[in-house]
C-alpha cells in the first residue's frame, strides 16, 4: 500500500492502445469522501472489467463518457470494504463487504480505494467470496434483468455470445426461470458444457442459424449479447424464432458496433437509428419476433435487483465464472494483460483483477 495520503492506481494517461496507455502507479491522491454527496469509501479487494472499460479508453463515446481530464483512474465494477460512510448513513457501516456498479462512467475504481455511490451499492452474498462479488455488479445484474424480462417458463432460449461476461449468469438464470431448453452460443464449449446448456455451440465450426433443430421457428425468444446485425439478420432468414403472433421475442444486448462513436451531438442521435428501425419494422411486422433493445445496466435504484441476486446466489442456484487467467495482479502487466483480454471481446467468463491480497 502507498504512503498515508496516496494509493496504487490504475492510471490511463490517453485514449488509445492498452500497452502505451494503461499503467499502475503508486503515488495517486487518495479520494476523500464528500458529506452529503450518497458516497461511501471502500477499500478495494477487486475489479471486475466490461465492455465499457475498453470504450472509455478507446475514445470512441468520449462525448458522453470520457473522463473530465487526463489521467483518470480506469474501472467501474468493484468490490470491497467500507472503510468511511457519510454520517446518518442506514444502510451501510464501516466494516461491510460490499459491491457496486459505477456510476454512469466506468472509471475511477481500479485503484487501492474507492468512492461509490450507497445506492448503487449492496452488500455481497454471504456465500461467495469480495473477489467473485466484483463481477456483480454490471454482468450478472443484466443477467438477472434480462431472465427477469424475457424468460417465460416452459420457453425454449437461444443465447449468443454467451462466454462472455453476461453469458454464463444468463445460461444459468434462463434455466432457473423455467426454460425447457437453452441453447448456448460460444468459443469456450468447455465452459458452456459446465452451465446448463441443453446444446453447445461453439461458432467457430458451426453456424447457428443452419443448425437443423434452430431453425423454422423452433425458438420461443434469443438473447443477442454479441452478433448485432448480424444475428437479427440471420435469425429471421433461417427463421430460428416464433413469430411475434405465437410470442417470439428477440432480446439484444449490443449495438450493431461494440465501439460505437459518440464523439459530437448529431452522433447521440445516430447511433441509435438501427435498433429503432428494427423496433418498428418488427411491431410492425407480426410474422417475425419482437425486437427489444436492453439497456442494461438501466436501473435508478439497482439495490432491489441486486438483494434478488444475492438471494439466488445464497441459496446456491447461480454461480460465478472467471475467466481463464483470473484475477489478474495488480501491476502494469497484470493489468494491462487484463484490458487486452476485455478488448478482444473473448474473455470467457469475468476479467477480474485482484487489488488487495489480504481481503
Amino acid at each position: 500500500m502507498a504512503g498515508k495520503g496516496t494509493m496504487r492506481a490504475c492510471s490511463i494517461k490517453a485514449y488509445g492502445a492498452v500497452d502505451d496507455n494503461v499503467s499502475v502507479v503508486e503515488d495517486w491522491p487518495k479520494p476523500t469522501l464528500r458529506a452529503g454527496k450518497g458516497e461511501m469509501l471502500i477499500r478495494v479487494c477487486a475489479v471486475a472489467l466490461a465492455p465499457g472499460d475498453c470504450r472509455v479508453l478507446s475514445g470512441k463515446t468520449s462525448l458522453v463518457q470520457g473522463p473530465k481530464r487526463f489521467p483518470y483512474i480506469g474501472g467501474g465494477d468493484v468490490s470491497g470494504v467500507v472503510v468511511q460512510v457519510d454520517e446518518g448513513e442506514k444502510d451501510f457501516a464501516v466494516g461491510d463487504q460490499v459491491f457496486s456498479l459505477f456510476d454512469g462512467k466506468p472509471m475511477g475504481r481500479l485503484a487501492e480505494f474507492a468512492l461509490v455511490k450507497t445506492k448503487l451499492s449492496c452488500k455481497k452474498p454471504a456465500n461467495i467470496s469480495l473477489l467473485e462479488a466484483s463481477t456483480l455488479g454490471s454482468s450478472a445484474f443484466a443477467a438477472l434483468r434480462a431472465a427477469e424480462k424475457g424468460v417465460r417458463k416452459g420457453d425454449r432460449v437461444l443465447i449468443l455470445g454467451a462466454t462472455g461476461g453476461v453469458g454464463p449468469f444468463l445460461v444459468q438464470l434462463a434455466k432457473l426461470k423455467g426454460a425447457s431448453f437453452v441453447a448456448a452460443s460460444g468459443l469456450n464449449t468447455e465452459l458452456l458444457s459446465s452451465l446448463p446448456a441443453d446444446r453447445v455451440i461453439d461458432y467457430s465450426k458451426e453456424n447457428w442459424w443452419e443448425i437443423e433443430e434452430i431453425k423454422d421457428g423452433k425458438f420461443d425468444m434469443v438473447f443477442d449479447l454479441a452478433g448485432g446485425r448480424t444475428s437479427w439478420r440471420e435469425a429471421k432468414k433461417a427463421k430460428a424464432v416464433k413469430s411475434g403472433w405465437n410470442g417470439g421475442r428477440y432480446y439484444a444486448t449490443v449495438w450493431d458496433n461494440p465501439y460505437m462513436v459518440i464523439q459530437h451531438w448529431y452522433q447521440v442521435f445516430n447511433f441509435p437509428t438501427p435498433i429503432l428501425l428494427r423496433f418498428w419494422y418488427a411491431k410492425l411486422n407480426w410474422a417475425i419476433p419482437t425486437y427489444r433493445y436492453l439497456l442494461v445496466p438501466g436501473s435508478d435504484n439497482p439495490r432491489p435487483v441486486y438483494e434478488r441476486l444475492n438471494k439466488i446466489i445464497e441459496a446456491g442456484d447461480l454461480r460465478v465464472v472467471l475467466s481463464p487467467g483470473a484475477p489478474f495482479p495488480f501491476t502494469t502487466e497484470g493489468v494491462r494483460e487484463a484490458y487486452n483480454l476485455q478488448k478482444s471481446r473473448h474473455p470467457n467468463g469475468k476479467v477480474v483483477i485482484k487489488v488487495a491480497d489480504d481481503l
